[in-house]
């Protein structure tokens, strides 16, 4: 799979509103994924397929960041069967290049005035 986000100024990283999709694509029909994704060690969140019938073999899932979500790579695990009833293989780490860190804290700045 791979992770993405709609960030104007990197799509590899997400903060509060931009939206992170996921996009999928499995080796055969299969019924529409289960999409369960977490930032560092943050709890599995369910993003939203969008994208995708069951018998597809490519799918959209798509969840906005919100104040509150912990901080890291995105991580997912995405579970699915086939037309024959057999369990997709789950995957936790997206496709080489296909990646999204959730950053949500806001950059300081340290200053020193001078006297004469």
């Amino acid at each position: 799979y791979c992770v993405m986000s709609d960030n104007p100024t990197n799509t590899r990283y997400a903060t509060i509103g931009d939206d992170v999709t996921v996009t999928i694509t499995t080796s055969e029909s299969t019924t529409i994924p289960s999409v369960q994704c977490r930032n560092g060690a943050g709890p599995y969140m369910t993003y939203n397929v969008v994208s995708g019938t069951t018998g597809s073999t490519s799918f959209t899932a798509r969840r906005t960041v919100a104040a509150g979500d912990a901080e890291g790579a995105i991580d997912c695990l995405v579970t699915f069967t086939d037309n024959a009833g057999n369990s997709g293989t789950a995957t936790h780490n997206p496709s080489s290049g296909c990646s999204v860190t959730v950053d949500t804290t806001p950059p300081t700045a340290s200053y020193c005035v001078m006297s004469n």
